[in-house]
Parts: structure tokens; C-alpha cells; sequence
């Protein structure tokens, strides 16, 4: 199965998020849009992975969970990847207790290097609200994203817990199925 380790946001904050991806679509430029329904933070993305290999992950998470304390993070800002002059995603920004929301990244990919998956080499939390496809609009999209960003608003959200996803593929885009919820009590 095609994997990640995933915080889900409340839906306020999708909702909020899916504002401003509706202010961004008006420019017409050429966006692959995520949906609502699957606006999350990453932790890790994992790739294939068999399913003998799922059940120990599972367990790993589980101690890891264990050893990390529930956190509260807010939305800042809106940028792209990788720079203003060839952008490729868009994202809305996270601030707030990123001690313990890189504590808990940085315990995930201790317990995941045992099980061959390589850490993180630069941690980047956020939200990808598009990825880019072209170089259609680009400018009328940049300049809509500076006059917004002015204004975002500093939402903030607990995050409880992280989850084990599976992305599916389709030619609508993915399509995410939880595989199991693990509860910070850190």
C-alpha cells in the first residue's frame, strides 16, 4: 500500500483553507487543486510498503505516540516551493509549539530508520492547498497570493494525535483511508 504518517486539521481550518484556494482559483491559473477533504500536515511519507511491514509500523507508532505530548500549532502565512520564481506547490504556513511537533516528526523517523526508512533531512510543516502544473497565470496567481496572505488569519488547532494513511490513486486524484489513529499521551 502507498503510505503516510498524516495530522488531519479540524474543519474549520479546512474550511478556512478552502476560502482562500477559492480566492487563488479566480486567477485561472493552471492548479491541481487538493480537496477539501484531504487538506493534512505530513509527518512522513512512507511510499509502498508491504503488509507485513504495516503491523510493526503500527506497533512503532503506537510507543511513539506514547512519548509525545499533545501540541497546539496555528496557520501563519501562504507560500510555494520551492521559490517565488518557479513555483510548484502552495501551501498555507504552521507556527506554533514546533518544539514538540518536531520532537514527535523526529521520534517517528527514530523509530522508522530501524525499519529502513531514511529521516528527514529538513522538516517543512504545512498544508499544500495546489501544486502548480504550469506556467499559465503564474503572475495573476503570485500577486493574488501576496494581497491574501496580508490577511491571513492565525487559526489556531490542538493536535491530538497522528494517523496512518493509505493514498489511492485514481485519475480524480487520491483518495485517503485511515488505517489507524495513534493518540499522543506524552
Amino acid at each position: 500500500m502507498r503510505a503516510f504518517l498524516a495530522i488531519t486539521v479540524p474543519d474549520y481550518l479546512k474550511d478556512y483553507a478552502f476560502s482562500i484556494k477559492k480566492q487563488l482559483v479566480s486567477t485561472a491559473a493552471d492548479v491541481k487543486w487538493v480537496e477539501r477533504e484531504n487538506y493534512h500536515l505530513t509527518l512522513k511519507f512512507l511510499g509502498e510498503i508491504k503488509p507485513e511491514l504495516t503491523e510493526k509500523i503500527k506497533q512503532d507508532m503506537e510507543s511513539v505516540a506514547d512519548s509525545c505530548p499533545i501540541l497546539q500549532l496555528r496557520v501563519n502565512k501562504l507560500g510555494v516551493f520551492p521559490n517565488q520564481k518557479r513555483p510548484r506547490v502552495i501551501w498555507l504556513g504552521i507556527e506554533g509549539e514546533m518544539e514538540k511537533l518536531n520532537f514527535l516528526g523526529e521520534r517517528v523517523d527514530a523509530h522508522l530508520y530501524i525499519l529502513g526508512f531514511e529521516p528527514e533531512k529538513r522538516r517543512s510543516f504545512h498544508l499544500t492547498l495546489g501544486r502548480i502544473r504550469s506556467e499559465s497565470n503564474k503572475e495573476l496567481l503570485l500577486q493574488q497570493l501576496a494581497l491574501i496572505n496580508r490577511e491571513v488569519e492565525n487559526i489556531s488547532f490542538p493536535v491530538h494525535e497522528f494517523q496512518l494513511m493509505e493514498s489511492q490513486l485514481s485519475s480524480r486524484g487520491p483518495t485517503y483511508l485511515l488505517h489507524k489513529r495513534f493518540m499522543l499521551r506524552g
